[in-house]
C-alpha cells in the first residue's frame, strides 16, 4: 500500500474574499474534493457579539456559507484557478439548538458537497457543532459563477 502524500494546508485568507471583521473561518482543519471541516472562534473579531458577550446563531449561517467558500476556494486553488465570488441562492432544513453562541465558543462546521453542476452551482449539507454536539444544521444551496455579471444581470440574486 502506497503512502497518501500530505495534504496541503490552506490559511481562510488564501481561498476567502473576505477580510477584516467580516472572516469568520479561524482555521481550516481538513479538506477533500467533497468536505471540509472549519474552525470558527465565536465573535472573536467583535462582529454580532451583543452586550451580553453573545453571538446570534442566525450568524452560524455565515460560518456555514464562508466553509463552503472555503471549500470552493481550495478547490480552484488546486486547479491553479483564481477565487471567486459566490452567491447563497437559498437555504433549507435550517435547524438550530440554541439561540445562541457564546463569545469566543470553538465551533467545527463540516461542510458536504451534496450536488454540483457545471454552471457553479451547488448544494451543501451543513453543521456546527461544539464540543462534539451538533447545535446547527442546514441544506444551502449557492452559486459561484465565473462571471458574476450573469448572475446579477439575469436576477437571480
Amino acid at each position: 500500500m502506497s503512502a497518501k502524500p500530505a495534504q496541503k494546508i490552506y490559511e481562510p485568507e488564501e481561498v476567502l474574499p473576505q477580510r477584516g471583521i467580516m472572516l469568520f473561518i479561524d482555521k481550516i482543519n481538513y479538506w477533500s474534493n467533497e468536505k471540509t471541516e472549519c474552525a470558527v472562534i465565536a465573535g472573536k473579531n467583535g462582529a454580532f457579539v451583543d452586550d451580553k458577550n453573545q453571538i446570534p446563531s442566525w450568524v452560524g449561517l455565515e460560518y456555514m456559507c464562508q466553509a463552503i467558500a472555503a471549500l470552493e476556494g481550495i478547490r480552484r486553488k488546486e486547479a491553479d484557478q483564481s477565487i471567486l465570488l459566490s452567491f447563497v441562492l437559498g437555504s433549507r432544513r435550517i435547524e438550530s439548538k440554541t439561540p445562541f453562541f457564546t463569545l469566543n465558543q470553538y465551533l467545527l462546521v463540516e461542510i458536504t458537497n451534496e450536488m454540483r453542476s457545471e454552471n457553479g452551482l451547488g448544494v451543501y449539507s451543513c453543521i456546527i457543532s461544539s464540543e462534539r454536539k451538533t447545535i446547527m444544521s442546514a441544506l444551502i444551496k449557492g452559486v459561484m459563477p465565473v462571471d458574476t455579471s450573469t448572475v446579477i444581470n439575469r436576477g437571480l440574486i
